[in-house]
């Protein structure tokens, strides 16, 4: 909501390209992904966007049997 960019990813590839790439960038985002403040965006990874991933890269990790983060220190966890 305060135009801060919350961007958390396993490999680094798609935030290298925002950070690293041409001079601008444009994101598209829809309003599901908008959060009221940064901690309330770093929830939605873990409890809301994490789990569905682990479990459709059938990942072992505790959050895609659980469907939240644990905050597991699993080296196959789908957010850094």
């Amino acid at each position: 909501m305060n135009g801060e960019l919350v961007n958390i990813d396993g490999v680094g590839n798609r935030v290298n390209a925002i950070n690293f790439g041409p001079k601008k960038v444009i994101l598209v985002a829809g309003f599901n992904k908008i959060a009221g403040d940064v901690d309330e965006a770093i929830k939605r990874v873990k409890d809301q966007a994490a789990p569905p991933n682990a479990r459709r890269l059938g990942l072992d990790v505790p959050c895609a049997k659980l469907g939240w983060c644990v905050d597991c220190n699993s080296p196959d966890r789908p957010a850094g």
